[in-house]
């Protein structure tokens, strides 16, 4: 009911202010309903269509994974990538659910695809490493980490966001490493 209403609420003519607000909130960790709503309403709206509307798709996608609402983002991934087969981000998107869900081998194929796509997206390398840190692969994990840090990347916040978190997952892993082997002593 509460989309429902803010959905009826007119709205500027800022159409690309908007498309770009939709992108926004799925990257702030912070939004999530008022996030959803604005994506719903640009879906909603028949303005976009295509990879435009599959990109809306997969970042509403993206706040409903934060949410843990798996089937609601399961279900835009789907939708978008019926509409735009080759959008990486979708790809990434739906290891991420699958990733969540505990089917790592459906997560790593959707993740393959996107490298496959894209080899320098390097969000596809990070979430394979927490793929393989999650089956206890440890060295394929700082492996997949590792190529996250070394490819150069597109120049994409994603690319920046991946390889600061492949960092950080490189070091925590070395931490952990270091307090295995003084605990062993």
């Amino acid at each position: 009911l509460i989309v429902l209403a803010v959905m009826a609420l007119p709205r500027p003519a800022r159409a690309d202010d908007d498309y770009r607000d939709c992108f926004k909130a799925s990257t702030d960790p912070k939004q999530t309903e008022d996030g959803i709503a604005d994506c719903t309403w640009l879906i909603k709206s028949n303005h976009w269509h295509d990879v435009d509307l599959a990109r809306l798709l997969s970042n509403r996608a993206a706040l409903y994974i934060k949410l843990a609402k798996l089937d609601l983002a399961m279900a835009d991934l789907d939708r978008a990538g019926a509409l735009a087969p080759d959008y990486v981000f979708a790809h990434d998107n739906r290891g991420e659910v699958w990733r969540l869900r505990g089917s790592n081998d459906k997560a790593m194929a959707e993740y393959d695809k996107a490298v496959k796509l894209d080899p320098n997206f390097l969000s596809a390398y990070y979430d394979r490493g927490q793929t393989y840190e999650a089956m206890k692969d440890l060295d394929k994990a700082r492996s997949e980490y590792q190529t996250a840090l070394d490819k150069p990347g597109a120049g994409r916040p994603i690319d920046t966001w991946a390889k600061d978190q492949a960092r950080k997952a490189l070091d925590r892993l070395a931490a952990d490493s270091k307090s295995v082997k003084g605990d062993n002593k």
